[in-house]
């Protein structure tokens, strides 16, 4: 009886499940240009690490898939702590073709800068402040926030009010 019951286990454990097919929540990387946009300021606003990596990448897919774990989680934390003032709305100021699969996109940020420097998120006035972002699509045809101009907006969230 036990050997049945072993050769069971080693029978299921060897059985090959059919590979999955990923469903829209579980998807890398966004439908669209603006979708990437939205997708990576919610990710930063909430400080979601793994929602952030989700959408940045490049034509090769998403980051998870391209750079050590660990090296990828110091460069989300630094970004979050330049950014984690922003407000979730946002406009697209301008939206032109970089290159072959990739999109060039003027967005206009909004922040709500702490009421002192270091410290956690004011009811001041918002700022407001336009940068720029870089977006790839990859094989899938899916999109990645690929860059962003951090030295146009780093300032906001560590400025005082």
């Amino acid at each position: 009886m036990k050997k049945l019951i072993a050769l069971s286990l080693l029978l299921a454990a060897c059985h090959k499940a059919p590979p999955a097919t990923p469903s829209p929540s579980n998807l890398l990387g966004a439908a669209d240009p603006k979708a990437a946009i939205n997708a990576f300021i919610t990710a930063i606003s909430a400080q979601d690490l793994q929602a952030m990596s989700a959408v940045w990448g490049d034509a090769d897919g998403s980051v998870r898939n391209q750079m050590n774990a660990d090296e990828l989680m110091k460069r989300e934390v630094v970004m979050v702590q330049m950014l984690k003032c922003v407000r979730k709305d946002f406009t697209i100021i301008s939206d032109a073709v970089a290159s072959s699969n990739q999109r060039s996109m003027q967005v206009e940020l909004n922040f709500l800068p702490p009421t002192r420097a270091g410290g956690s998120t004011g009811s001041g006035t918002v700022v407001t402040r336009t940068t720029n972002f870089g977006l790839a699509n990859d094989k899938s045809g899916r999109w990645y926030v690929s860059a962003v101009d951090l030295n146009k907006i780093n300032d906001v969230c560590l400025a005082r009010s």
